[in-house]
This record gives structure tokens, C-alpha cells and sequence, in this order.
């Protein structure tokens, strides 16, 4: 049985925050807080 297809909205934007996306306890998330990056960005 065929059903009509769904509209889609590709221009919305998504708002989603990636910290909210993965796991709280990944490794990425311990490096963030415990490295600090600041001297790469002067």
C-alpha cells in the first residue's frame, strides 16, 4: 500500500545542542574539562 510522501523541512535549522546528544560519561566529555585548549586560539 502506497501513502503519500511526508513533507519535509530541510531549510528549518535543528536545535539540538551535541552536548545533549551523547552519553555524559564519554571520554570526550573528560578531556573537555580537563584539558585546557585556551593557548591555541591566541
Amino acid at each position: 500500500m502506497l501513502v503519500p510522501p511526508k513533507p519535509r523541512r530541510l531549510m528549518e535549522p535543528i536545535a539540538v545542542l551535541l552536548g545533549d546528544v551523547g552519553p555524559r560519561n564519554h571520554f570526550h566529555r573528560h578531556l573537555e574539562t580537563t584539558l585546557d585548549l585556551g593557548f591555541v586560539r591566541e
